[in-house]
């Protein structure tokens, strides 16, 4: 017998989807951000980024779309197998408790929080902060896992067991771990922002939360997931156009955008702008499936494995010492290993960490049924013998 099981479902695809799709998107962001960095262009290429996911959300309406015409077609098609069977329709009145009172204000909270979460890189650029490098900051990403276990708990009321308290503690290490090696290696320019990192931990603790109302707008309000993005799409329109006019009139940052006479083949960068945009639609549908099939916890496997090729490819790029790296690694991969236990991805079967697991509730059924199953037929030899 194993001691660590893994347990697996086909759904899992949207994992390697999203993942695939971050990786992909940082790869042509950074090659935009390599031709056209400067201290001007920098804030236009961040807005652009906030844009292209605006738009991305945007086109989850084709989904919605194609979604509510293939619904009605099938609705059509039962009512009429009901009429050439001479069934009578009867119109029953009823309030459709999926649909609530406080449903778009929820949309709108949310929306709130994702623009939050994504302007708050550009925003340090807008006021000439420079950002620190992600091998410095990707110990934080510890602070978005925490987070989601604790709005879970509150929110969801998600309940936590042994094996989610070895979740907890290996990743608390891992954060104390990276923390102490990311504050031995930074520079005195970079410790002095301590701003950057005070809004980057709360980044994470707001998507957080807005990934845990996510769900409760999916399963609560019954919303499907591309309901829920072009809801929070629209908002989102709204609220970055107002944002976009504001800084135009308080005349915040310069919107002309200087392209390098180097640059050529404007077409070839044309189409990774839409391949980009098409990307962030596709990444952002397949994290808000992984949070309707599984949970908002699931999520933060898919972050650390990002911020795990981010830190990598940061100390790689900066020649940072070897045993800082591998020092790292080892610390994100033991974090990574607690989101896979915490969300019951791996299974350690000792000390009774697998009993209030999904395949532990469910080995529990079994014996159960086996047990009723055996005293009834022992009830009937029983039975038979008198």
């Amino acid at each position: 017998m194993s001691l660590i099981t893994i347990s697996f479902y086909k759904t899992y695809y949207y994992f390697v989807i999203a993942l695939v799709l971050d990786l992909l998107n940082k790869i042509i962001k950074d090659y935009f951000d390599e031709i056209y960095y400067t201290a001007e262009n920098i804030k236009i290429i961040e807005l652009f980024n906030l844009i292209c996911y605006n738009i991305g959300d945007l086109l989850s309406g084709f989904l919605l779309l194609y979604t509510n015409i293939s619904s009605r077609s099938v609705k059509e098609e039962k009512i009429v197998k009901k009429k050439s069977k001479n069934i009578i329709q009867y119109e029953l009145i009823y309030n459709d408790l999926s649909i609530r009172k406080n449903k778009y204000y929820y949309i709108l909270f949310i929306s709130v929080l994702e623009f939050i979460g994504q302007f708050s890189d550009f925003f340090f650029y807008l006021l000439n902060i420079n950002r620190i490098r992600d091998g410095e900051i990707t110990w934080l990403i510890s602070i978005d896992i925490l987070s989601r276990i604790a709005f879970s708990n509150l929110i969801l009321k998600s309940k936590i067991y042994s094996h989610h308290i070895l979740s907890i503690i290996l990743t608390i290490l891992g954060l104390c771990s990276m923390s102490v090696g990311a504050f031995i290696i930074i520079n005195d320019t970079e410790l002095s922002n301590w701003p950057y990192f005070i809004s980057l931990a709360i980044k994470f603790v707001i998507l957080s939360l807005e990934d845990v109302i996510n769900k409760l707008l999916l399963t609560d309000e019954f919303l499907l997931p591309q309901s829920l993005m072009f809801l929070r799409g629209s908002f989102d329109l709204v609220i970055i156009v107002l944002f976009i006019i504001f800084i135009y009139f308080m005349k915040l940052m310069d919107f002309s955008f200087k392209i390098n006479d180097s640059t050529s083949n404007i077409f070839f960068q044309i189409s990774l702008i839409i391949v980009y945009t098409f990307f962030a639609f596709l990444r952002s549908f397949s994290v808000i499936k992984v949070i309707d099939i599984f949970s908002p916890q699931h999520v933060s496997f898919i972050n650390v494995v990002f911020y795990l090729f981010r830190l990598l490819n940061c100390r790689i790029s900066s020649k940072d010492n070897i045993t800082l790296i591998i020092t790292d690694s080892i610390c994100l991969f033991i974090i990574a290993f607690s989101t896979l236990v915490f969300n019951e991805i791996l299974i350690i079967k000792a000390c009774g960490l697998d009993e209030n697991t999904k395949d532990g509730f469910l080995h529990k059924e079994k014996l159960e049924k086996e047990d009723i199953l055996l005293s009834l037929n022992d009830n009937e030899e029983t039975d038979k013998n008198i």
